[in-house]
């Protein structure tokens, strides 16, 4: 049935065995087959408008997430339903972890799995963007290590090696 799963999501077969291996290490952390299976789903989902490219680059993206919220205490529908949330508002899978990591603070802060949902959603639809996202929320998310955005555009352009300060 997961290869069947994959071979739907991946009919070239490139990422196959990225996906497969996505699902066994959903399995290894505790989260049910069906939700992984749910995951992949996703992508022939017409509601999501999710481009099948960006999709396979990111369906590990995904499914850690899915593990992320697992870990947290956030599973079954409740976990399924923040991904696909955080899917809605980043059809570009982007910044996926910025939402599911939001509700998990929130969660971590007192408010029911539904409740945090309902604030994310509610932040959401007030800053599609995500650029006001976490001040709406009144939280700070980390950024992963190794993907951190420099608060300078100037820091973004690459030095020239062959050109000394002067």
């Amino acid at each position: 049935a997961v290869i069947r799963a994959a071979a739907k999501a991946d009919p070239s077969l490139e990422e196959i065995s990225t996906i497969t291996a996505g699902i066994i290490d959903l399995v290894e952390a505790g989260v049910p087959l069906e939700q992984g299976m749910a995951i992949l789903a996703m992508q022939t989902d017409t509601t999501l408008n999710l481009d099948p490219e960006v999709f396979l680059e990111e369906v590990t993206t995904l499914m850690a997430a899915l593990v992320d919220l697992h870990e947290s205490g956030i599973t079954g529908d409740a976990a399924l339903a923040v991904i696909r949330a955080a899917v809605e508002a980043d059809p570009a899978l982007e910044e996926i972890d910025k939402v599911t990591d939001a509700v998990v603070k929130l969660t971590e802060g007192g408010l029911t799995h539904d409740a945090a949902l309902t604030t994310v959603k509610e932040a959401l639809a007030q800053d599609p963007t995500l650029e006001k996202f976490e001040e709406i929320l009144g939280i700070e998310i980390e950024e992963p290590a190794g993907e951190e955005k420099p608060d300078d555009p100037e820091e973004e352009k690459e030095e020239d090696p062959g050109k000394r300060p002067g």
